[in-house]
């Protein structure tokens, strides 16, 4: 039924294009796109993509769009710019990069008067080794300047190149050894490092990666992540690695925030939020912090999440203003995971990640701040996707949430930050890989 219903979404986004016509059902859940909806001028103001699954990968359709609002459907719908893969295009200074999946690659694209992208130069990455690439360099993430970003591969190093010029540098970054050193002595365990859109961030002249180990083939699910979290340190001026920092007290470190301030928060992962519930790990989702320019964890912060939201573990975070964020947190009642007998049911101890597919909800909390934790009544349950999209030129927030259950590929729909709420925008069918302003800098 998935397969069916991904190829029937991917056919009808083609037909609907080829014809320019838009059907009720993908058009957007209010026309207005949140309180600070930007005029429509019709000028190209920012960048969208959208993909849509097929059987065994995806489509994403790349558009330049005046506003966020009711209208952006029908610009993918008439002139989105189609790759294969899951790629998550990125915009700079009114450029456009776009990843080329499997064809390890990147291409920038500039922006006409119409919205059209013109085609410009393509850096390969094959004759690096490199197998995928699925994401363009981002501003405050892998982008460390005008003419410099890092390139993050599966075998741990990053790759020096030139989006300015569209060249390949003549340096890398291999972290490989320091990743795998800590789990030499725990057969099965390796490391994954998190560098899609939101995970990496750059503060300065540090760039923050989070790492994990873990272990898919252990026999019981408490022994698939391994009882340590990890933050790679990288010096982006020297190009090489500060350190490793590791900590017992959170686990399947994989999320990154920054506040106002510069400082860098480092979260639990939703398996290790979900997964010290249902199997006991010993280890509460947690938050640890590195101030602005320091290198270590601040010895003196450590946020205990379980105990702030009343026994309810929480993971996926998206930074609001100042040190207030927003997480999904896990209500196992809601999940219906125990049996009869109160044990977790079989079927979950079979397939752990069916933990994240419901029972979570949005909440908000100040990190700075023990007294602030309130639900976010007007955003639907769902599970642990914590899709987010910032536009801070305008200080504006969408979260997202998607449509059924997950794994069902029914789209998603935006909810824009109103003040202290959150109000219905948008829906696509698919997921936005990403949405920004083109002239980001």
């Amino acid at each position: 039924m998935a397969e069916t219903l991904s190829i029937s979404i991917r056919t009808f986004i083609r037909r609907a294009r080829a014809a320019a016509v838009l059907l009720p059902a993908l058009s957007a859940c209010s026309s207005e796109g949140g309180s600070k909806a930007q005029e429509n001028s019709g000028k190209p103001a920012y960048l969208a993509a959208l993909a849509t699954p097929t059987a065994d990968s995806a489509t994403t359709y790349t558009v330049t769009t005046p506003a966020i609002d009711g209208t952006i459907m029908q610009y993918f719908l008439k002139h989105g710019l189609e790759v294969d893969g899951w790629a998550s295009p990125s915009s700079y200074d009114g450029n456009v990069f776009i990843p080329h999946g499997a064809d390890p690659s990147i291409t920038k694209f500039t922006v006409g008067a119409d919205g059209t992208l013109e085609e410009g130069d393509t850096v390969s990455f094959a004759g690096e080794g490199v197998t995928y690439v699925g994401t363009g360099p981002l501003v405050g993430e892998t982008l460390v300047r005008r003419d410099k970003a890092y390139l993050f591969d599966s075998s741990f190093r990053a790759i020096v190149w030139n989006p300015e010029r569209m060249e390949l540098g003549d340096r890398e970054i291999d972290f490989s050894s320091t990743l795998k050193s800590i789990v030499a002595d725990a057969p099965g365990y390796t490391p994954q490092i998190f560098v899609e859109p939101g995970f990496v961030k750059q503060v300065g002249k540090l760039m923050f990666v989070p790492v994990r180990w873990n272990d898919w083939s252990a026999e019981t699910p408490d022994r698939i992540i391994y009882p340590l979290g990890g933050l790679l340190i990288l010096d982006t001026e020297r190009d090489e690695v500060v350190h490793l920092l590791t900590d017992p007290r959170i686990i399947d470190t994989i999320y990154t925030v920054v506040s106002d301030a510069g400082d860098l928060y480092l979260f639990t992962g939703a398996f290790g939020a979900s997964f010290n519930v249902a199997f006991g790990l010993q280890v509460p989702a947690g938050v640890l912090k590195i101030k602005n320019g320091e290198t270590q964890f601040d010895p003196d912060y450590y946020l205990n999440l379980e105990q702030r939201l009343g026994g309810r573990p929480a993971t996926t975070p998206s930074g609001g203003r100042g040190t207030e964020v927003y997480l999904k947190v896990f209500y196992e009642e809601e999940a219906d995971i125990y049996d009869t007998d109160g044990k977790v049911k079989s079927e979950i101890v079979a397939e752990p990640w069916s933990l994240l597919s419901s029972g979570w909800r949005y909440w908000r909390i100040d990190l700075e701040d023990p007294g602030t934790a309130e639900v976010i009544e007007e955003l639907p349950w769902g599970g642990t996707d914590g899709y987010f999209y910032r536009i801070p030129e305008e200080d504006r927030l969408f979260l997202a949430v998607l449509n059924g259950a997950k794994g069902t590929l029914k789209g998603m729909t935006l909810y824009e930050a109103d003040g202290a709420t959150f109000t219905e925008s948008i829906s696509v069918p698919g997921t936005l890989q990403a949405l920004a302003r083109l002239s980001r800098k």
